[in-house]
């Protein structure tokens, strides 16, 4: 028999936590007994106001334009923080409260509450051009459709033979036309992007650090098996060659052992532009291997790669599932009951608890911030940068499957798993990863899943349902309480991934606060200690400024949604802070002194890979012309470009597998360029010479990660390629347009495909900031990466000059312009002899990439205005709810996980990673 507080606890009701956090209400004021009960009454009424209070402010707010979207945030913020309560609130609880009342209560504040956020919507709606709605503040909740119902839905379709098409607008409630031009345009940037992103799955590996990579992990044991087979004679007759097929184009290295053991070898990859890839690299290889749509079901040994992102997301089990029952069907008619070989033999899936949520920085709870960061329950891979936010262990390890690829291939499967976490820690997600055999436990396949957010209590345990099907390992809370998140996900609106990076990035936090601290002592000693936070963003910087003692902080940023929740992080420091804290939703470069007042000290971190490109220059030229007070300081007061010229390749396997014929699709920069030509151009403009699939005119890469000789490096000296001086603004200096002229002196023979630089910011006279690589000297590894230009590709020779412009114009001041061209005549080898670079076999691929993804963007933007236009908010939802069952399972329906991305960002303008 359980006892009320298990049986609240399994519910995890949160009123109570509702009404404290909101009215900072304690133990020993009105309402609470002195033996520690709160009156009914006292628990409805706080609740009640609250959701009162914080729908008619939501309302008020709809006529504020500029401020309309913060509406959307204050009924959101009821919905999360129904999600969440404490051991002590739980106690009061149940001792006043049943079961089933609180429950009651709970559903009866969350229904309204949703029904509330929807009428703002529509109104919201309404107050804008239906011609340009904003379709990521319209999006349907997530919680409104789970994995498990898209897995039943697709059981019920392939028992009944219907179509994809009508299943999607089934579970979506869509025109079934629609989801047939959805699922098309799905497909399409499925196929187009699977080259790219496997190019992208090569850059990232590092071969000795992570053995598992690329089924990497597979190859003994492939190796054994087929000598295994050899032995036994399996093939027949006995000079026939062993047959082996592999799934997946991450089976590509599985792929080129078992043609060099000599075996007939066929892969099987579903993307038609990756085939093609494929067959170039094995071409380029020297690896006899069949790659088609489908692999040979009479194979002796089949082998299935797992993917870092899902295990199975990437669709190849299905794949390998199929054969499976195509070869036991012709074994069935020919009387044979030989089983081929299946690699890896043994799944052993382990899982743990985590809490990966944003950890106090420098003494500051930034944690509001985590509703930037989106509730979109799929699985990707697990975090190793520098920088990256660490999920911690929340609960002990366990086993949660382990049985035979076959097994796990013929039937979906679901377990009932509990987990005991620390008592009173938050848990948000799951880390799910694969065991091998004769591999450390930290070198596996690994990922998370978030959750909805719980919190266990001393003694209970957490329980989930574990799901297991052919396409998708997930898992779902099993009590249907307030865990299944229904809120919908306005977070990740506006904040790209790596922004929790650079919240994590300690060194660089460190920095500034140094050098804030010190411009704050120097000041006080003269009676000024103002501060103009451009750009505040979360508010780390501004809330250091504010504990250093900082008479008054004026926190700026221009996204409307940042600076509702910056709001809310100052709201959590103490009422110190909050007196002299003011911020602001706008343009700094809109302001005036009559506005803000003038500043002791300006404070920017508006940098980004490259330096330049988030205005850096236009902020701090406006905040030091005209809201600066006289002897004021800038931080940072200075910036410095540094770069050579460079080339980038893929990274080969233990020189065992060479990767470079996907060079072009990883960085755009072919061999048969511009160079391969009879007469060579009078100069190249960065960028703008190939064909591109990045987009901008520069690219950035994580050089830390890379190993420098192997995969990149300089051809000539690093030279300083522009330098500006932030505090000159401050004397009414203009900081740009500005140009620069270098000259590039080759040190070494190559082929030169890029320009590489970083940058170095002189935060005051003690402290700078840099993101130079490690392997040329740099201090730690950033959160950022650093960029490259591609270009060319460009032969070069020992003591070729050439010359560098650099050059910034725009009304921005970050949009950098390159030109490189001979520093003198017949002072570069390729402008005197073009070299004749072999073609690329995969020119014709780079040629029409962008047409096909123009052709497939333009086909679903008919299909959006086809709502847009009219204002027709119920189709546009359904259609959006189509988007969303896509991305819980795309390869459910034929696409592949790499989609999700494109589809959120188009539909929704917020990324999942």
């Amino acid at each position: 028999m359980e006892s009320g507080a298990q049986r609240v606890t399994g519910a995890r009701c949160r009123v109570c936590c509702t009404a404290r956090l909101r009215f900072q209400w304690r133990p020993n004021r009105s309402g609470v007994r002195r033996d520690g009960r709160i009156e009914r009454a006292a628990v409805e009424a706080c609740a009640v106001e609250w959701l009162k209070e914080a729908t008619t402010a939501a309302s008020n707010q709809l006529q504020i334009t500029e401020k309309s979207t913060a509406s959307f945030l204050v009924v959101q913020d009821l919905l999360r923080r129904l999600n969440g309560t404490s051991e002590t609130e739980m106690q009061i609880l149940c001792s006043l409260l049943t079961l089933e009342e609180l429950c009651k209560l709970e559903e009866d504040l969350r229904q309204n509450a949703i029904n509330k956020f929807e009428a703002i919507k529509f109104d919201f709606a309404k107050t804008h051009d239906r011609n340009a709605l904003r379709a990521d503040l319209l999006r349907p909740s997530f919680g409104s459709v789970t994995c498990s119902e898209i897995s039943e839905a697709m059981a019920r379709c392939f028992i009944s033979g219907g179509s994809l098409a009508r299943t999607l607008a089934a579970l979506a409630g869509c025109n079934e036309e629609d989801a047939v031009s959805l699922l098309r345009f799905a497909r399409r940037l499925s196929n187009l992007f699977a080259p790219i992103e496997f190019t992208k799955q090569v850059a990232r590996q590092d071969w000795e650090r992570f053995p598992f990579a690329f089924g990497a992990y597979l190859l003994p044991a492939v190796d054994l098996a087929v000598r295994s087979l050899r032995d036994s004679g399996t093939p027949s007759p006995p000079e026939t060659r062993v047959k082996v097929s592999v799934f997946g184009a991450t089976g590509c290295l599985a792929a080129a052992l078992s043609s060099r053991l000599g075996c007939q070898t066929s892969l099987a990859e579903p993307s038609a532009l990756l085939r093609s890839c494929l067959e170039s690299l094995f071409h380029s290889n020297a690896v006899a291997c069949t790659v088609g749509e489908d692999a040979d079901a009479s194979a002796d040994l089949f082998v299935l790669s797992l993917d870092e992102d899902g295990l199975f997301e990437w669709g190849h089990l299905r794949v390998l599932k199929e054969h499976l029952k195509r070869r036991r069907e012709v074994a069935q008619r020919l009387g044979i009951k030989v089983e081929p070989k299946v690699l890896p033999e043994v799944l052993c899936i382990k899982a743990a608890l985590i809490d990966d949520t944003l950890p106090r920085i420098r003494g500051c709870r930034l944690n509001r911030f985590e509703k930037m960061r989106g509730d979109l329950a799929i699985s990707h891979r697990w975090p190793r940068g520098a920088c990256h936010i660490r999920p911690q262990m929340r609960s002990p390890p366990q086993l949660i499957y382990e049985s035979s690829i076959l097994s796990l291939a013929e039937n979906a499967d679901k377990s009932y798993v509990s987990f005991f976490p620390e008592p009173g820690m938050p848990v948000n997600g799951i880390a799910v990863w694969v065991q091998f055999r004769g591999l450390p436990e930290d070198n596996s396949i690994c990922c998370i899943q978030p959750l909805p957010v719980r919190r266990a209590e001393l003694g209970f345990a957490l329980h989930l349902w574990a799901h297991f099907s052919d396409v998708k390992v997930w898992f779902e809370w099993a009590d249907s309480g307030p865990g299944q998140l229904t809120t919908p996900p306005l977070g990740k609106t506006k904040l790209p991934p790596w922004h929790f990076k650079m919240l994590n990035d300690h060194e660089r936090n460190r920095r500034y606060h140094m050098a804030i601290a010190r411009a704050i002592s120097r000041k006080q000693a003269k009676g000024g200690t103002r501060v103009l936070d451009c750009g505040c963003g979360a508010g780390l910087l501004s809330l250091l400024a504010s504990r250093e003692g900082a008479s008054r902080v004026t926190a700026v940023e221009l996204s409307p949604l940042i600076s509702d929740l910056t709001k809310e992080i100052v709201k959590d420091q103490n009422h110190q802070i909050q007196d002299h804290f003011s911020i602001l939703a706008a343009d700094v470069r809109q302001l005036s002194p009559e506005q803000v007042g003038e500043h002791d000290i300006i404070v920017s971190e508006l940098m980004d890979a490259s330096g330049l490109g988030e205005s850096l220059l236009s902020v701090l030229q406006h905040a030091c012309h005209h809201l600066s007070a006289p002897g004021a300081q800038v931080i940072p007061c200075g910036i410095r470009l540094v770069g050579a010229l460079g080339w980038h390749r893929l990274p080969n396997c233990h020189d065992a597998f060479d990767f470079s014929a996907l060079n072009a699709l990883y960085f755009c920069s072919q061999l048969g360029g511009p160079f391969s030509q009879k007469e060579p151009p009078p100069c190249l403009h960065g960028g703008t010479d190939l064909p591109s699939l990045h987009s901008g005119p520069f690219t950035s890469r994580n050089l830390n990660r890379l190993r420098r000789h192997e995969v990149w490096d300089l051809l000539s000296p690093e030279q300083t390629l522009l330098t500006v001086n932030f505090s000159k603004a401050l004397e009414g200096a203009s900081l740009y347009p500005c140009t620069n002229k270098v000259t590039l002196q080759v040190s070494q023979d190559g082929v030169a495909n890029c320009l590489i630089w970083w940058w170095e910011v002189q935060l005051d006279e003690c402290e700078t900031l840099s993101n130079r690589p490690k392997a040329l000297g740099g201090c730690y590894e950033t959160h950022w990466h650093q960029p490259l230009l591609p270009f060319g590709p460009l032969p070069v020779t020992i003591g070729d000059e050439l010359l560098l412009k650099v050059s910034i114009s725009d009304s921005a001041g970050q949009k950098l312009n390159f030109t490189l061209e001979p520093a003198k005549p017949r002072s570069a080898t390729a402008w005197i002899q073009p070299a004749l670079l072999p073609e690329d076999p995969l020119m014709k691929l780079l040629v029409n990439w962008r047409k096909d993804l123009e052709e497939a963007c333009a086909e679903n933007t008919a299909l959006t205005s086809k709502f847009t236009s009219r204002g027709d908010l119920d189709g546009l939802q359904r259609l959006q709810k189509a988007v969303l069952i896509l991305c819980l399972m795309p390869q459910a329906f034929g696409c592949g996980p790499f989609v999700r991305d494109r589809l959120l960002q188009s539909y929704f303008g917020v990324a999942y990673k």
